[in-house]
């Protein structure tokens, strides 16, 4: 084994796929020994086992310490690549294992599933990280205890299932033969409906790694967007009020003006006769000066000719 670096190591998404490859092909037979016994306490002895494995690579690469990442605060992820050491949340990679249990072949296609919708629940700056998703299955269902093969339809099932994903097989015949997504679906699936291929090659491959690679929930660029986009539609809205604002303060001064223009026209008494019918308010209140100027002179003055009444609030066309 390589000596352990110092310092602190960022593993991406790649590298740590690799270190699991690694590992898996070199302790074949403990996990054989971990699978078949019964209850599903497995996916713990993997993860423990994953981790002594890279430590002991990269003595202080940060597997994560939260793991707790998820709107449900109830679940937890089984790693968190560079959740202390990168401070850009978009380097880090949380990942999900889903570990067979001995005897549910059958369900691994949707115990695997579940991860990946798991992994669609990221919550906080947890949904800028990369997402992995990590299976471990056997193509002999039972193999380790009782030798029996799996059935031509679940191997036929299962082949459909895995030709959407990367996976490797390992063997202790050959190196891990990997297959890349939607590579020999034809041949992998009519061969998988013969009772002595259950498996994918000579029938010698019973450990089997699946995994799937998503993109990050949310990017930087996408939150800046959204936020300009909200911002821009915050600003539009409050132009649109101010304008609106300002329209009716218009409208209102206009009203103000007319009313009392309204006003001024309707006040009997108005000074420039504007209100009165043909003048005839001003020509009064002249007779009425006139009478009072000469009542003032002496007493022989002819007494105030007598006042037309006034017609009120008259309008010429």
């Amino acid at each position: 084994m390589t000596t352990p670096t110092t310092g602190r190591k960022i593993l991406t998404a790649d590298e740590f796929i690799e270190l699991v490859v690694e590992w898996t092909e070199a302790n074949q037979a403990a996990i054989a020994a971990a699978w078949a016994n019964p209850g599903e306490g497995w996916e713990d002895w993997i993860r423990i086992e994953i981790t002594r494995f890279i430590q002991g690579r990269f003595l202080a690469a940060d597997l994560g310490r939260e793991r707790h990442v998820y709107t449900d605060t109830s679940k937890q992820c089984d790693f968190v690549l560079n959740g202390q050491v990168a401070p850009d949340p978009a380097r880090r990679v949380v990942v999900e294992i889903k570990t067979q249990s001995q005897g549910r072949l059958a369900h691994f296609r949707g115990d695997f599933k579940q991860d990946l919708e798991k992994l669609d629940e990221l919550a906080g700056e947890y949904r800028y990280a990369q997402r992995l998703a990590i299976g471990f299955f056997f193509t002999k269902d039972a193999g380790a205890a009782t030798g029996k093969l799996f059935s031509p339809v679940g191997a036929r099932n299962l082949a459909e299932f895995l030709n959407d994903y990367h996976r490797v097989y390992f063997s202790s015949k050959y190196k891990p033969w990997r297959i890349e997504p939607d590579e020999m679906a034809d041949d992998l699936v009519s061969r998988a409906g013969s009772p002595k291929l259950a498996q994918e090659r000579d029938d010698v491959f019973e450990l089997g790694m699946v995994w799937w690679r998503l993109d990050p929930l949310a990017t930087a660029e996408e939150e800046e967007e959204e936020e300009d986009d909200t911002n821009s539609s915050v600003e539009s809205s409050d132009e649109s009020d101010a304008e609106q604002s300002d329209s009716t303060s218009t409208r209102t001064k206009r009203g103000v003006k007319r009313k009392r223009a309204d006003d001024d026209s309707d006040d009997p008494d108005d000074s420039d006769g504007s209100g009165g019918s043909g003048g005839s308010d001003s020509s009064d209140d002249e007779s009425d000066a006139m009478s009072d100027d000469e009542s003032d002179d002496g007493e022989t003055a002819s007494p105030p000719p007598t006042k037309k009444p006034k017609t009120g609030n008259t309008r010429q066309g």
